[in-house]
Parts: structure tokens; C-alpha cells; sequence
């Protein structure tokens, strides 16, 4: 009886010693909880589906994200096939014309991620002052190629801008001038402007016009001239036509008011090349007058003389 206590013993000795053998040798994923996806939609505004982008999967310690890196498809939608259930993962998303956009996703129901266009953006302000200029107009034109408008927005109350168009994405590989008119100032050109991540604020100075110089001016009503700016003051500007036949004559120099009200744009300075013409005319007309004068004086003397 002993001895068969004794077998049996070492029966059952033999047999956890087998146990405890196998589970060592086992595979530990094979304790791991079954792998599950991470799924989802990368969007625009509009929720069309973005091609094309790169997401990057992050996992915490002791998790698993295979593969590592995905992208999107025509419909904007991607997986990560292998992942650990009920874990939290940084995922970031990488396009050529979209901000970098990071997230947090969990296996389970698919996410949904809209990314940010690339953006221009900034605040106008009177030159040498904090004073906001509203309703100036921003217009953006690509510099490579023939101009083209891109895209146009105008200032809020506050003097900020923001152009981020829907259709025609700002190419962070182009630059562009930044085009900036207003009724009280004259229009400002910016050049090469680049798009970056993340947006940098772009700050602009306005100044009034200057008093001497030549402006061409547009009117609410459409009528297009040039003026020469007498005085400005807070309301509006004393101007002088140089379109006018009056000004190729001494004295020529009386001005009119041109409310800013009644301004839509006033261009950039032009050059003084009037001057020169309004001088010819100036110097013709008397060169004429001078000419009559004496022709007149000579037919009146030959008319005075006694015939023989």
C-alpha cells in the first residue's frame, strides 16, 4: 500500500512539473487579449474625403499598432489591423495641402478627423498707430505663372483676416503676393508670401495717402481718374484733377474735396509723368501766342503803310 501511495505521488509530482514546463514554453500573446482594428475617415470641410494621407500610429507601452503607418484612401478611409482593445493611441495626420492634425483613437466605433487647409492670415493697422483698419480688401495672387487670383477675403472689425479657401487649397510649395486696398488708403502690395505650419500672423501698416503725390482713384459710382492730393484730413482728401485742361496753366491749382465716402479704391502712387506733358502744352500755347501776336502785328503794319 505504500508503495502505491508512493507511485502516485510521483505521478502527480511528474504531471505539474509538465504543466508548469508547458506554460513557460507557451507564446505570451497567447494570454493577450484577441487583436481588434482602429479604423476611420479623414475629411475636408464639407466632408468630402481627403486621398492621400499619411497617419502615423503612436502606441502606448506594452500595446501593439501594426503596421505602424498607414494611408487614406480615395475615400479618405484607413485601418490599423492590428491593435490592442481598449487603448488609447496618438495618431497624426500628414498631407502636402493640409495642416498637421493630431488625434486620439481608440479600437471600436471608426473616427471621423477633419483637416485644416493651409491658411493665410494677419491684421491691417493705420501706419504708426494700434487703430484696426476694417473692411479692407485682401486679395491673394499666385507669383509663379500668369496672375491669378487665388482667392480674396476682407478685415473684421477688429482688422484681422483669414484666407483659407475651400476649392483652390493654398500650395505651402508656391508664393503669393498679398494684394491690400481700402477707400482711405492707398492699395498695399505684399510679396512672397508662403503658407506655413503652423500659420504665422502677418502684420500690415497702412498709410494715408501722401500729400503730392499722384494717386489713380476709383468712385463707389465706377468713375476712374488721377488725382494729385492737396491736403487730407480726417473725412476726406482735397484733390486736383491732372486729367484736367487746367492745370497745363499758371494758376492752374485750384483743388476739390473727394469725400472718403464717396472713394472704393485708391491705387499706388504713380509717377509724375504729367509734368513734362502739362509743361510741352504750356510752352506750346505760349510759342502759338506769340506767333499770332506777331502776325497779327505784321498784318497791321503792312496795312498802315501808304501804297506809292
Amino acid at each position: 500500500m505504500s508503495h502505491a501511495r508512493r507511485f502516485f505521488s510521483v505521478l502527480v509530482a511528474s504531471l505539474l512539473v509538465f504543466q508548469a514546463t508547458a506554460s513557460y514554453g507557451a507564446d505570451p500573446q497567447s494570454n493577450a487579449s484577441p487583436a481588434s482594428s482602429l479604423s476611420g475617415r479623414v475629411i475636408a470641410k464639407g466632408d468630402s474625403g481627403i486621398d492621400g494621407v499619411k497617419i502615423i500610429c503612436s502606441a502606448p507601452q506594452n500595446a501593439v499598432c501594426r503596421p505602424s503607418v498607414v494611408s487614406t484612401d480615395k475615400d479618405g478611409r484607413f485601418s490599423f489591423s492590428e491593435v490592442t482593445p481598449s487603448t488609447k493611441y496618438r495618431l497624426t495626420f500628414e498631407h502636402a495641402r493640409y495642416l498637421h492634425t493630431v488625434a486620439s483613437g481608440e479600437p471600436g466605433e471608426p473616427m471621423t478627423v477633419q483637416m485644416e487647409p493651409y491658411l493665410i492670415r494677419g491684421r491691417i493697422f493705420e501706419d504708426g498707430s494700434v487703430i484696426r483698419v476694417p473692411d479692407a480688401s485682401v486679395t491673394c495672387v499666385k507669383k509663379e505663372g500668369p496672375p491669378q487670383t487665388e482667392c480674396s477675403t476682407a478685415t473684421d472689425n477688429d482688422g484681422r483676416f483669414t484666407i483659407q479657401p475651400l476649392q483652390d487649397i493654398l500650395d505651402p510649395s508656391t508664393t503669393y503676393d498679398l494684394i491690400i486696398t481700402h477707400g482711405r488708403f492707398p492699395s498695399l502690395r505684399i510679396p512672397d508670401v508662403r503658407v506655413s505650419d503652423p500659420p504665422r500672423d502677418i502684420e500690415v501698416h497702412l498709410q494715408i495717402p501722401v500729400t503730392g503725390k499722384r494717386y489713380p482713384v476709383e468712385t463707389k459710382s465706377g468713375f476712374l481718374m488721377e488725382v494729385s492730393v492737396i491736403r487730407t484730413d480726417p473725412k476726406g482728401l482735397l484733390v486736383r484733377d491732372e486729367d484736367s485742361p487746367i492745370r497745363a496753366f499758371p494758376g492752374g491749382r485750384s483743388g476739390r474735396s473727394l469725400q472718403y465716402e464717396q472713394i472704393q479704391t485708391i491705387g499706388q502712387s504713380v509717377r509724375q509723368y504729367h509734368t513734362a506733358r502739362n509743361h510741352f502744352v504750356l510752352v506750346a500755347i505760349i510759342v502759338a501766342s506769340v506767333a499770332t501776336g506777331l502776325a497779327i502785328g505784321h498784318a497791321s503794319r503792312r496795312a498802315q503803310t501808304p501804297a506809292p
